[in-house]
C-alpha cells in the first residue's frame, strides 16, 4: 500500500468547483516504519512555515514515533526527534504553541504524554494520571485538559 501525504488546495474555477489541486511530498515515514499502518499521517498541522505529522500505530507498538516536518520554504522534509510514544494523534496550537497528544507511552503507564514544540524541538511532558491514549486536549481558562 502505497501512501502519499498530499497538500490540497481548492480549485476557485467554475467550470469544476469541487475539483481539488494537490502537490505531491512524497512519503517521509517509509524509511524509518517501512510498508505498514504506522505511516500513516493520522493528523497534519500548518505551524510556523512547516508542516508536521502524526504517526505511528498504538495497536501494534511500533514506536517511539519519529516526527517529521516539511519545511514550505526549503521544500524538504526533516526528521525531528523520537518521540516517547506509539503513535501521535493529533496536533493543537494554544496561544501560538505547538502541542501533540502522546497514545501510548513507551515508558511507565502511570502517566501519559503530551509534548509542545519549543525553540526548534519537541519537549516531552508526563504528567497526565493514567492518561495513556491520549486522543484530544483543549485550552480552557489557562489550563491544558
Amino acid at each position: 500500500m502505497l501512501i502519499i501525504l498530499t497538500v490540497l488546495s481548492l480549485c476557485s474555477c467554475q467550470k469544476h468547483p469541487t475539483k481539488a489541486e494537490y502537490t505531491e511530498l512524497g512519503v517521509p515515514l517509509e524509511n524509518y516504519y517501512g510498508g505498514g499502518i504506522e505511516r500513516n499521517v493520522w493528523d497534519i498541522e500548518y505551524f510556523d512555515d512547516m508542516l508536521f505529522i502524526g504517526s505511528g500505530d498504538y495497536d501494534k507498538n511500533k514506536g517511539p514515533v519519529q516526527m517529521y516536518s516539511y519545511d514550505l520554504k526549503e521544500e524538504k522534509w526533516e526528521a525531528n526527534e523520537l518521540l516517547p510514544d506509539e503513535q501521535i494523534e493529533r496536533f493543537f496550537v494554544f496561544d501560538d504553541k505547538l502541542y501533540a497528544a502522546g497514545c501510548d507511552p513507551k515508558g511507565d503507564w502511570d502517566y501519559g504524554n503530551f509534548y509542545a514544540f519549543e525553540n526548534g524541538k519537541w519537549e516531552t511532558y508526563n504528567t497526565i494520571p493514567g492518561g495513556i491514549h491520549n486522543f484530544d486536549m483543549i485550552k480552557f481558562e489557562g489550563k491544558i485538559f
